[in-house]
């Protein structure tokens, strides 16, 4: 279990590591460096790696992200739920082996189909899902 563990830890720290060789190769006539004060000294390289990677945006995107999901997830699913286990309508049987069935395909096979249908409607080459 602890071998397991170490192992992950270093591949999930990989990136970091990476992300430090890359700021530390800062050329003196790179934009980032002349900013700097020195590529050594820890309050230039805290504030190269606030402008080769802005952390804030990041975080601001993936925070969004993260609630719309939630967000889409609960408004979606609440009354479907609601559907399948308190109301009673004809084909609820059907249509509910048919939800299971969509839910239990692998993301493999509808890859090319979602694919398709996103190039279709907005047009591959742009920065839409």
């Amino acid at each position: 279990m602890q071998v397991t563990l170490i192992v992950t830890s270093v591949i999930f720290l990989l990136p970091w590591c990476g992300w430090y060789r890359a700021r530390s190769r800062a050329t003196p006539t790179s934009s980032c460096f002349r900013r700097c004060c020195s590529r050594h000294s820890p309050d230039g390289q805290l504030r190269a790696g606030a402008e080769l990677h802005p952390f804030g945006t990041y975080f601001r995107n993936s925070a969004i992200v993260s609630a719309a999901t939630v967000v889409g997830t609960l408004v979606a699913c609440v009354p479907a739920a609601y559907a399948f286990s308190i109301l009673r309508w004809p084909g609820r049987d059907l249509v509910f082996r048919l939800v299971l069935a969509t839910i239990m395909l692998p993301f493999p096979v509808v890859m090319v189909p979602q694919y398709l249908i996103f190039r279709n409607l907005a047009g591959s080459g742009r920065c839409s899902p």
